[in-house]
Order: C-alpha cells, then sequence, then structure tokens
C-alpha cells in the first residue's frame, strides 16, 4: 500500500495476509484497506482522494478468489465516492519503459529517493516483500500523475 499526497510519499508498506484462502482473509484485506481510506479521508486533516490504485496480479494467476476480492475491493471504493484504477506488473513496465521487475525498482527509487531502506533491502535480499512495495507506490504514482 502506498499513499501519494500533493506529490509526496507519505506512507509505504506491505501487508502479508498469511494462511490459506478464506472468507475471513478476504475481510480482513478489505477492513486493511478500508482503515487506510479512513486514516487520510477523516478527521480535521482530511484529505480528498483521488483514486484508489489496485495492482492486480497477471491474467494467468488470476483465480476466482482474486477476481472477487478485486470486485469487492471496487464496490468498497465506491461506497466512499472513490475512483478505482487497475494496475497490471505489464502495464506498470509500459509506464516507465523497463524490461524487468529489477529496472521497475530503480526508477521508483529515483522518483522517490525515501525508499532508500527498502532499495538497499532489496537489493540485498530479493525478498517479494520488497518488489510488492515498490509496485505499490508505482501504482500509486501513475494514479497521481493521471489528469
Amino acid at each position: 500500500m502506498a499513499m501519494i499526497v500533493n506529490g509526496e510519499l507519505v506512507d509505504w508498506y506491505v501487508k502479508a495476509f498469511k494462511g490459506a484462502w478464506s472468507e475471513q482473509k478476504k475481510e480482513l484485506i478489505l477492513d486493511t484497506i478500508d482503515r487506510m481510506i479512513e486514516r487520510y479521508t477523516a478527521g480535521a486533516f482530511a484529505i480528498t482522494l483521488k483514486g484508489l490504485a489496485v495492482k492486480i496480479p497477471n491474467a494467468m494467476d488470476r483465480h476466482s478468489a482474486v477476481l472477487d476480492l478485486h470486485k469487492d475491493i471496487n464496490f468498497l471504493a465506491q461506497g466512499k465516492d472513490i475512483a478505482t484504477e487497475t494496475f497490471s506488473i505489464r502495464s506498470l513496465k509500459v509506464f516507465c519503459d523497463v524490461r524487468n521487475k529489477k529496472e521497475l525498482r530503480a526508477t521508483v527509487f529515483k522518483l522517490y529517493p525515501e525508499l532508500k531502506n527498502e532499495f538497499n533491502k532489496d537489493v540485498q535480499n530479493r525478498n517479494a516483500y520488497y518488489i510488492k512495495l515498490f509496485e505499490a507506490v508505482l501504482a500509486a504514482h501513475v494514479l497521481y500523475m493521471q489528469p
């Protein structure tokens, strides 16, 4: 998850939801997204969200549970009058004109140097956690840059 406000990356993290797929797991994911939205849209310093960027797996990795979750995320955002924009890893690579996730990571780091610790950890550990973080930040960036 990543939040960009006025061109500044203000929040970024990856939340792992371990265990087998279940209705409870889906509800936990939706609740986590809802709480992040509320964190930025409620209170004295509330902002108007431009939209919610959702990065989805490649077509071959999508199964009914993922598609169902995607539909529910759209429904959640729609209920809060927030548009959603869906991105695949392919569309993110096209946006920043890169061939692989290593180049994608480097491009995101150039855009947001505050990700230095995460960049260095990804280079050292090559953990899927960090590349998912860079994908989330890029999806938020692409959404932010759209007119």
